[in-house]
């Protein structure tokens, strides 16, 4: 789980130069006996080096992204955008994560 969060706060740059897990949101929690790790950090996203993604920097962008980790896990979701839509959406990511429940 640890290399994921890595991965994706080595995704974006602050524009302060601080480290962006330093300045990202980083929650743990139980849901329903699922443990979720959510990330919110926003900067510039330098894009996936997995995947084939966009290379070419993008400014203002924002990231919601969330390792959960159950019995048949772990599974991963992940938001990045411009910083005003990830907002516009980080309400339905949020009640998404405290909605899981482990398959019984």
């Amino acid at each position: 789980m640890q290399d994921n969060l890595d991965r994706w706060f080595g995704q974006f740059t602050e524009p302060d130069g601080k480290p962006s897990r330093d300045a990202a949101v980083t929650t743990i929690r139980t849901v329903n006996g699922l443990r979720v790790t959510s990330v919110d950090v926003a900067g510039t996203y330098l894009g996936a080096q997995m995947g084939g993604g966009s290379t070419q920097p993008k400014a203002d962008q924002r990231m919601l992204a969330a390792v959960i980790e159950g019995e048949d896990g772990p599974w991963f979701f992940k938001a990045v955008g411009p910083r005003a839509a990830i907002a516009q959406a980080k309400d339905g990511f949020d009640e998404m994560l405290a909605s899981l429940e482990a398959q019984r």
